[in-house]
């Protein structure tokens, strides 16, 4: 067994297979602002979490119940409704919430005169549309009552954090997102 290093190499991929480009394009971002300070909010993940447990817990249930078929029925219903509720409040909170974001992070800035801590959210939105060699990310800033106050784009070829031969670039995507971060600075909404 090799020890784990603390930087892990992205495999090198196929620049053919859009969705594994988007992929790690959203992984290394996510895993580089956990790196610039930023921490992932769970809160919706950790929902989901629950839910899909209770809908494998309904389904479990229906397949084991000791009563034969005919003296069941109405567990089964019941099973059957529980697991329909349960994944149109999943599919809810995928369209409604999550969206296209692929992370809902925070900053925690220095505590002010009263030492209230102030916390900015950012929630970061990626797209690259199929058939084209364009990677949008967006970062939407918001304040502590959840109103956005500030966003900022980047807007890159692929070829920027690819090589030919597939090797990804951190530290390409790293400088492009430390430049929105910057220029959310400069609107003087965030502390770096």
């Amino acid at each position: 067994m090799s020890p784990v290093t603390e930087e892990e190499e992205v495999p090198d991929i196929e620049l053919y297979d859009e969705l594994a480009i988007k992929r790690t394009l959203d992984e290394q971002t996510c895993k580089i602002m956990k790196e610039l300070g930023y921490e992932e909010e769970l809160f919706w993940s950790n929902i989901k979490l629950v839910l899909m447990a209770g809908a494998c817990v309904c389904g479990l249930i229906a397949q084991f119940t000791p009563q034969p078929f005919p003296d069941s029925k109405n567990v089964l219903k019941f099973c059957c409704f529980t697991y329909l509720a349960i994944s149109i409040v999943l599919q809810c909170i995928s369209v409604l919430i999550d969206k296209d974001y692929i992370m809902f992070g925070c900053y925690h800035l220095n505590a002010d005169v009263s030492g209230t801590i102030t916390t900015n959210r950012v929630k970061i939105k990626s797209e690259f549309p199929r058939f084209q060699e364009m990677y949008t990310l967006t970062f939407e800033l918001y304040d502590s009552s959840n109103t956005q106050i500030e966003s900022s784009k980047i807007t890159k070829s692929v070829g920027t954090y690819f090589s030919e031969e597939g090797e990804f670039d951190k530290y390409a995507l790293k400088s492009d997102l430390e430049s929105a971060l910057k220029a959310l600075k400069k609107k003087k909404h965030l502390v770096c």
